[in-house]
């Protein structure tokens, strides 16, 4: 009976002891990216037709919620930043088995080089945001250098100084699945201007490394096996002629295999892509070019598989709420990108934001432009004249729920919206905006502004506008 008793003891302290490791790991673990797979495992099972795989390329170039509206597909984007194709067999292998997708579109980026991947932070990009299973302990074992699995199997070794880093977020993915308004895609908002990159003709090629050839050859006959059908595809972006030319060869390679093989440098002329409006950087696209990709692709699906379109459906309702979502992260990324003060006060009447404004006081008289854009949002600019006066403004759904201005040593209003706390206080020296008991103000420039977004349920934007409206700050 000791005996018995002892074994018991001791496997309840490896229980208790396995429970603490892990909640210290999902505590202290980077959250960038996690909501991606956050979002696909809330997916109610075998709901996706399309699933889209591969590296940032992938991530910020389609938008699967535009497929839906326009097309009616149900789709869902895993791509992850800095994933090889040797991973990207395990997320297409994870998709299959939790949607047992129709279609999945393969990017083909990382075909010119080896699959050897020792960049950790990449990896764990990749792996701590799949689910212990099968399809992780692969990846691990099979898509990342002996030297770095220990970690990867337990990434407290990476992430155990991250203590002093830790915000609330941290502590709310214990508790909380991320949720994902974009289908799983990155938005990433601004854009940088380049000349159309010199493209090479399509019989130009250059051999691929025998692991490249490998893990397409993997990743093909899990697709067999699946019933699953597959398009590999290479966005555009500036590559070098080198990096064209295996893609040529995977391309030549897939098409003798009998797979859909689209090579998006070739449409450019066809998508309209804009090399000075349409790119975040010279690799990744910006939503305005994702959406251009995005269309693009909708075109080919429905007229290359059987998709039906469900936008009719009772049952698939919850997309049209999704959509929603993606439209006001939309707007909202737009407001958190947006660089002109003028035209950004202009948003801040969106009905769907609640705004906390505080601007201390100064001797510099505010500009005449941002009088007037203040002025267009209804606040009573007479009071902002006094510029030795203290003020806050709240603004719900483009109403003034207060706009004033004192000459007391310290101006400060609560208010309780939609079940959220605010209190914004303005002071010579302070300007805070409290929401739920988290400072969100920059209190930099008198003219701070904290933007809310009701249907997200989130801050999307913190600001400082100089007096002068020639500058907006961000933190």
């Amino acid at each position: 009976m000791k005996k018995i008793r002892r074994l018991a003891a001791f496997a309840g302290f490896l229980a208790v002891l396995i429970a603490v490791l892990s909640v210290n790991s999902a505590l202290l673990e980077q959250k960038y990216s996690k909501a991606v797979m956050g979002g696909f495992y809330e997916l109610e099972e075998d709901s996706v037709d399309v699933i889209f795989a591969g590296s940032s390329h992938m991530l910020n170039g389609v938008l699967p919620m535009k497929l839906w509206e326009n097309y009616g597909f149900t789709s869902y984007n895993i791509g992850q930043h800095g994933q090889r194709l040797n991973m990207t067999y395990y997320y297409i292998k994870e998709a299959i088995k939790k949607q047992h997708p129709k279609v999945v579109v393969v990017d083909l980026y990382y075909a010119f080089e080896s699959q050897i991947n020792d960049d950790a932070a990449n990896l764990h990009k990749s792996v701590d945001n799949l689910q212990w299973g099968a399809s992780k302990i692969g990846a691990i074992m099979n898509a990342a250098p002996k030297s770095l699995r220990l970690e990867l199997f337990y990434n407290m070794f990476l992430y155990h100084t991250r203590w002093n880093e830790l915000e609330k977020e941290d502590f709310l993915y214990l508790t909380e699945r991320p949720y994902n308004n974009t289908g799983g895609t990155e938005l990433r908002w601004g854009n940088v201007e380049f000349t159309s990159p010199n493209v090479i003709p399509a019989d130009q090629t250059k051999e691929l490394t025998e692991d490249t050839v490998e893990a397409l050859e993997k990743i093909v006959n899990l697709a067999a096996k699946n019933n699953v059908e597959l398009v590999f595809t290479v966005f555009p972006y500036i590559a070098a002629d080198d990096y064209q030319a295996c893609y040529n060869k995977a391309g030549q390679i897939l098409q003798a295999a009998g797979q859909h093989y689209v090579n998006l440098m070739y449409h450019m002329d066809e998508l309209g892509i804009d090399f000075s409006k349409d790119f975040y950087d010279s690799e990744h696209l910006n939503p305005a070019g994702a959406e251009k990709v995005t269309d693009y692709f909708g075109r080919y699906l429905k007229e290359n598989f059987q998709l039906e379109d469900n936008r009719q459906k009772e049952e698939y309702a919850g997309w049209n709420t999704m959509l929603e979502r993606y439209e006001r992260e939309v707007v909202a990324g737009k407001t958190g990108a947006e660089g002109d003060p003028i035209t950004y006060l202009s948003y801040l009447s969106d009905p769907e934001y609640a705004v906390g404004i505080v601007i201390k006081p100064d001797q510099m008289a505010i500009g005449e432009e941002v009088m007037g854009a203040l002025g267009d949002l209804g606040i009573d600019t007479e009071e902002l004249v006094h510029r030795d006066n203290n003020y806050v403004c709240m603004i719900d759904g483009g109403e003034i729920l207060v706009d004033d201005s004192t000459e007391a040593p310290q101006a400060a209003y609560t208010q309780e919206l939609g079940g959220i706390a605010w209190e914004i206080t303005c002071g010579s020296d302070i300007a805070s905006v409290m929401i739920d008991l988290r400072e969100w103000a920059l209190n930099k420039e008198s003219i701070n502004i904290v933007v809310y977004d009701k249907v997200l349920q989130k801050v999307v934007d913190s600001v400082c506008i100089t007096n002068d409206g020639q500058q907006l700050i961000r933190k």
